[in-house]
């Protein structure tokens, strides 16, 4: 198989080279492949390799359908490193479009430190995110959450959940925040489970809801500034 020599490639302040075979195309590392534009003003960056051996794309992608390899077993669709250069409870995301109008969005909020504080997932008409477990207290957070799933511990005592006003704040009527509040010990009959919103706002017109059954749930979604009961 025939091997052309490498050939001199222009780069600002120095030289790369590129060796071509009759299948192969090999270039130096940290140099774009790039196109001119379509009104031939600029150029578009396409593809290069960095210093971590990882593929950069310089523009926007418009691909057809991606499929992964046959009995490929788990594989990451997609990744986003997190420094701690971010701010507490900045929002890290990817989302989807159809036709520039929102789908879906999955991400999580960062924590300040160079890690994320809770996942959650936004679908256009509602927003779900994680569990978390209360414990042997009252919830009530007083800030924002990527809370979907709440329980509390009430196997000794009644419990308090209030929404944070953050929270109610987070859903609107076009895409509304929803809350699953689970009696999982079994206990409600004897120890209620009362659930307000911090902002003052009615939960279905009254000023809370209460689980008095054992193992039963109630499962709310917030438009704003009050709650409905589904």
């Amino acid at each position: 198989m025939p091997e052309y020599p490498r050939s001199p490639m222009k780069k600002v302040g120095t030289v790369v080279s590129m060796k071509v075979t009759d299948d192969l195309l090999e270039m130096d590392n940290d140099v774009w492949v790039r196109w001119v534009n379509y009104v031939g003003s600029d150029v578009v960056n396409g593809f290069k390799t960095n210093e971590s051996d990882e593929i950069d794309v310089g523009g926007t992608l418009n691909v057809g359908s991606i499929e992964g390899p046959e009995d490929g077993g788990p594989i990451t669709f997609s990744d986003m490193p997190i420094s701690s250069g971010e701010t507490l409870g900045d929002e890290e995301s990817f989302m989807f479009k159809m036709d520039g109008n929102h789908v879906f969005t999955y991400g999580a909020l960062a924590d300040g430190a160079g890690g994320v504080l809770r996942e959650f997932m936004k679908f256009n008409c509602a927003i779900f995110e994680h569990r978390t477990d209360g414990g042997a207290a009252d919830y009530n957070p007083s800030v924002h959450t990527s809370d979907y799933g709440i329980t509390v511990d009430n196997s000794a005592a009644a419990r308090a959940v209030t929404i944070s006003t953050e929270d109610v704040q987070s859903g609107s009527a076009d895409n509304p925040r929803y809350f699953q509040i689970t009696d999982e010990q079994g206990a409600a009959s004897a120890y209620n489970i009362t659930i307000t919103l911090e902002n003052g706002g009615t939960i279905s017109g009254a000023a809370s809801a209460v689980i008095k059954a054992n193992y039963n749930s109630v499962t709310l979604y917030s438009t704003g500034t009050n709650a409905f009961i589904i």
